[in-house]
């Protein structure tokens, strides 16, 4: 539970958050520099030592914020434009997803801030190696965490791009990118290319 955002607080609110008795003999000063209890620096607005010591200081004051962990990429998937992160997190209000095609120099941010545990970033380019980190607000605090580690994630080549092509027999065959990592097979059976007599047979 946190202090008021605004209006008055009394003596007795800021023992109570501090997990004192609220009739404890309290000096604001002293409750500042933490002889009471450490101020709690996870939470968003809190008190400082600088004196003169003021009340102000203490609205919002959560004495029991929960640390801001850094989320965590698990793995990632990819396609020729896209690249799934998997992720765990707790305690989140925002998650920001930033992304690197030039080894680290310049980050952009994905545009949905949402928290997900699986995380999609689109209109990527094809056979480019990206970095990502991923970072949240923290909801109990308002904080932000630090960054997750790195994970690097290469995207498979283009859909339809042309891969190989070869006979078996009288049949010949084309080999192109599927967009997923993958292939796929265009066959045409009894192909003069192959040294075939018949005539070109449709594909399949």
């Amino acid at each position: 539970m946190a202090l008021p955002c605004s209006g008055q607080i009394a003596m007795s609110q800021i023992n109570t958050e501090l997990n004192r008795s609220a009739s404890a003999t309290i000096s604001l000063d002293a409750a500042e520099n933490g002889d009471y209890g450490a101020i709690n620096q996870n939470s968003a607005s809190r008190p400082n030592a600088s004196n003169p010591a003021a009340m102000s200081e203490w609205h919002c004051y959560n004495h029991n914020a929960a640390a801001c962990n850094a989320p965590v990429i698990t793995g990632s998937d990819r396609t020729s434009t896209s690249a799934i992160l998997y992720i765990q997190y707790a305690n989140c209000d925002i998650m920001e997803v930033f992304y690197s095609s030039n080894g680290g120099q310049t980050w952009t941010q994905e545009g949905n801030v949402g928290c997900v545990s699986t995380k999609y970033v689109y209109n990527l380019a094809p056979s480019t190696t990206y970095l990502f980190r991923v970072r949240i607000r923290c909801a109990s605090s308002g904080q932000y965490s630090a960054y997750s580690s790195i994970r690097s994630v290469t995207t498979c080549p283009g859909s339809d791009t042309f891969v190989t092509s070869g006979c078996e027999g009288c049949d010949y065959f084309e080999i192109y990118n599927d967009g997923t990592c993958g292939t796929y097979r265009v066959n045409y059976p009894n192909h003069p290319t192959c040294g075939c007599d018949g005539e070109v047979g449709g594909f399949e």
